[in-house]
């Protein structure tokens, strides 16, 4: 997405935004990252460059150029990673890109803002994503005998799997599920399926697999597949959705336009140009 508007908000320098993504081969995850940045485009009043770091265009590198070029090479561009955790992506590719494109825009200032999670509202966004999954099963389990499983992505950076760790926690307390385990989708152990036989372990007849992403693609499809396959034939397990939903719309779904909070906060963080 490349929003040519040439209008700025009251600067001494014009500003732009560069939203980093994961990337995807499916339609629909790409769509909905779109609708996500036009969302937080409109919402910050912003010229704003959505690229890929894999599989789809434009790629890391070209968009950080295009958003160096919407501030005329001589602004601000604030680089909004897309990411749920701090792993390889956030503290090696991104900074990396940034680096050679500063080389060929000396006159921009990039400036670089956290990941999206840690935050509070992503944990009631995926409080709320379960309790969806669970209303569209009327034969569901009780809580009592009913285990939730958070999965996670999965990385080589230790800080960003503690996260999933950590959020299973917060999770846990007060809750009324039999147990809360967490498991990630590749890299890590314990796997989807170690996750799905701690549960039954731990005596759950029934298995929530919820999963800490923020959009549709083969990742989601594949922990779905995966928690399926290795549940027992008298063990249900329910899916709850990616953190954005199904729907390809950000506008008049309240639940995710929180995401967008989560985005425009971080933005500001790392430059309140207004």
């Amino acid at each position: 997405m490349n929003d040519s508007r040439s209008s700025f908000p009251r600067a001494a320098r014009p500003v732009a935004l560069a939203i980093v993504a994961h990337g995807t081969r499916s339609a629909q995850g790409l769509a909905q990252s779109r609708a996500f940045a036009r969302a937080l485009a409109e919402r910050l009043a912003l010229p704003a460059q959505l690229c890929f770091l894999e599989l789809a265009e434009p790629d890391l590198d070209t968009g950080l150029a295009l958003s160096a070029e919407a501030v005329h090479g001589a602004g601000d561009v604030t680089v909004l990673p897309l990411f749920l955790g701090a792993g390889d992506h956030y503290k090696s590719d991104t900074p990396d890109a940034m680096r050679r494109c500063a080389e060929r825009y000396p006159g921009v200032t990039f400036r670089y803002a956290v990941p999206l999670g840690p935050h509070p509202r992503l944990i009631d966004l995926l409080r709320l994503r379960v309790e969806q999954a669970l209303a569209t099963h009327p034969d569901r389990a009780s809580p009592e005998e009913t285990a939730l499983l958070v999965v996670g992505r999965g990385s080589l950076e230790e800080d960003s799997n503690s996260e999933i760790a950590r959020l299973a926690c917060l999770l846990r307390s007060g809750a009324p599920w039999r147990a809360v385990e967490y498991a990630f989708q590749a890299v890590k152990h314990p796997t989807v399926a170690e996750g799905v036989a701690r549960c039954r372990q731990l005596g759950a007849r029934q298995v929530v697999v919820a999963p800490y992403l923020l959009f549709a693609g083969r990742v989601y499809d594949d922990i779905c597949a995966t928690s399926a396959r290795a549940a027992e034939p008298d063990m249900a397990v329910i899916h709850a959705e990616y953190l954005a939903g199904s729907s390809d719309s950000v506008h008049g779904d309240a639940p995710r336009a929180w995401l967008v909070d989560v985005a425009e906060q971080r933005a500001r963080e790392a430059h309140p140009w207004a």
